[in-house]
């Protein structure tokens, strides 16, 4: 066997509460564009409501909102990485869960952003862990908050730690 499915381990006291490694996500209009075209807009070239997204021209070029999704995705690649104190487990048990996202800004065409975060909590889900991770983006250059993700991994097989069971 390449890999031992049950090599997992959760030291809850060692992981919550302890901040993950900022990174820094730089939104250009293109990054702009490619998402919007990846979710489906620019689909009706001739709707100006739609070309909004699409076009950088365009008098209202503005992101999508839920492009914030992908600001703390090096802070999620932390945990997938296997890089979290008290956190050990093979990647290939690990599913990412739900994903809540709060747009505390407007999200912005050309910016430089700062993703802070934490494991929030560890749930034990008897076939598994369930894991919440935090994280806040904020514009580099004015300091304002831009958003909230907070996004869950389940860690197949890695349950009965003990751990609390609500979540």
């Amino acid at each position: 066997h390449l890999c031992n499915m049950s090599a997992s381990s959760i030291d809850v006291s060692q992981a919550v509460g302890s901040p993950l490694l900022p990174c820094t996500y730089q939104v250009t209009e293109k990054d702009v564009i490619l998402y919007a075209l990846g979710v489906g807009e620019g689909w009706k070239p001739t709707d100006p409501n739609n070309l909004q997204y699409v076009y950088e021209n365009h008098p209202n070029f503005c992101a999508l909102p839920t492009m914030a999704i992908l600001f703390p995705s090096a802070i999620a690649g932390q945990v997938v990485k296997g890089e979290v104190a008290g956190l050990t487990f093979p990647p290939m048990m690990l599913v990412h869960g739900e994903h809540y996202l709060e747009i505390r800004g407007k999200v912005p065409t050309n910016a430089s952003l700062k993703s802070t975060g934490k494991i929030s909590n560890i749930y034990d889900k008897g076939s598994g862990a369930l894991v919440l991770i935090d994280t806040i983006a904020v514009d580099e250059s004015t300091g304002n908050e831009i958003c909230f993700n907070q996004f869950s991994f389940f860690i197949r097989g890695a349950g009965g730690f003990s751990g609390k069971k609500a979540g």
